[in-house]
């Protein structure tokens, strides 16, 4: 179940309970009521360029809505805005009054990387279920768009009610997770009947070759990175919804699976350190914990750690990287009356101790929709977030510090002052 968003203080928007694959939602619930859809972010991912913060959004929370790219050049401290991809011309149905529409309308992303000469972003449009892919080149300021998949035949089921109020239920695919090899660039994603998708374009070409990896049991949008050799995948998986690893070497075209936790079913994260595969996952989705996994490279025992949690505590969908021999995570966290955003670091070592952080500026409500992603620059840790107005917030920490800094990229005005 997900809980309600009617209101804002007091409340979560992250997923409790894996939901029946019946009636599977991918993501959070719909738009808060009277916000400028427009500026009302819910989704991001984040990426570096070698010397550009490179930030996918996404407006108008689950209905889907105008697809936009951000950018800030290292040291200028300047966010320049594009919008990669309009949703029906760019308006919101109803011109935003009340709920913003009652069937999907638009693009939901968070995913986005960066190839050498080439950012790419991928999403699922939530008015037919399919995936859909842009790129720009380096220095060009053009978008391109292809087609990866069509919405599966009758993936989108609408007028749903929750409160009273309709709403859209879209049983296409999840929203997809990207990256790159060096050769290729890749997706994957779930279905609406739990199978788990895998696609890859060869760089320099148009076309893209689908894979299916599993059958049934991927109930949460899954993870995907490169560690040089191979490509590997996060996903929950049959049975019981547990969390599940997918790797295929590079050229095989042969898929191997291992079982990481019987236990867990939330939304995983994955990344590679250069000497193992490393995931962070909900630990359980009916749970309030945040928790880490790692496999050394060359062998095939995952050791899992605790990292967070507390009866007091709710703890949303975490996000890992690696950070110049350091591991980092980022989760959104209901605690004490107010949600706030986590940051924990350890040594990327198997017996590194988690040291938490709760970065200065925080605001509450300020990891409403958890933390978009995070990043290495080289320099610093970059995380991208949602408030529960609606805003995009950036985070950055530099290298040998403990101060985290702090940029407002949009802010939701909808809200009356002083609300928000």
């Amino acid at each position: 179940m997900i809980k309600s968003i009617f209101g804002r203080h007091g409340l979560w928007a992250r997923p409790l309970v894996a939901l029946a694959l019946g009636a599977l939602l991918f993501g959070v619930p719909p738009a808060r009521a009277d916000d400028n859809c427009e500026n009302n972010f819910a989704h991001s991912g984040i990426a570096w360029t070698g010397n550009s913060v490179a930030v996918v959004a996404s407006d108008n929370v689950d209905s889907g809505g105008n697809l936009y790219y951000f950018w800030q050049k290292t040291g200028t401290g300047t966010w320049h805005r594009e919008l990669v991809a309009a949703a029906n011309g760019g308006n919101c149905p109803g011109n935003c009054t009340g709920w913003c529409s009652s069937v999907p309308w638009g693009y939901s992303s968070d995913a986005i990387a960066w190839t050498g000469d080439s950012v790419v972003i991928a999403a699922v449009d939530q008015r037919d279920g399919g995936l859909y892919y842009w790129w720009q080149a380096k220095d060009t300021g053009s978008w391109h768009q292809q087609r990866v998949a069509e919405g599966p035949p009758g993936c989108c089921s609408f007028g749903s009610v929750d409160n009273g109020v309709v709403t859209p239920s879209v049983f296409g695919y999840s929203k997809p997770s990207i990256a790159w090899t060096g050769k290729s660039v890749v997706l994957t994603a779930c279905d609406h009947q739990g199978e788990l998708h895998y696609w890859f374009e060869e760089k320099g070409k148009t076309t893209w070759y689908h894979e299916l990896i599993a059958k049934g049991g991927c109930t949460w949008q899954p993870s995907i990175a490169w560690t040089g050799a191979s490509v590997v995948i996060a996903a929950t998986c049959n049975p019981n919804s547990a969390l599940c690893y997918y790797w295929q070497a590079a050229g095989s075209g042969v898929w191997n699976r291992q079982a990481v936790d019987s236990a867990s079913d939330a939304p995983p994260s994955i990344a590679w350190t250069g000497n193992a595969a490393v995931i962070a996952a909900g630990g359980s989705a009916s749970s309030s914990a945040v928790v880490y996994y790692w496999q050394a490279a060359g062998t095939q025992t995952w050791h899992k750690q605790q990292v967070g949690g507390s009866s007091q505590s709710a703890f949303g969908l975490p996000t890992i990287a690696a950070a110049g021999g350091s591991v980092v995570i980022a989760s959104g966290e209901e605690a004490a009356q107010q949600n706030r955003l986590d940051y924990w670091w350890a040594p990327a070592t198997n017996t590194g101790e988690w040291t938490l952080q709760i970065p200065s500026g925080y605001g509450d409500f300020s990891a409403w929709t958890d933390p978009g992603a995070i990043a290495w620059t080289g320099v610093s840790v970059v995380i991208i977030s949602t408030t529960a107005c609606g805003d995009l917030d950036y985070w950055f920490q530099k290298k040998s510090t403990t101060t985290w800094q702090k940029q407002r990229i949009v802010t939701n005005s909808a809200w009356p002052p002083g609300t928000c």
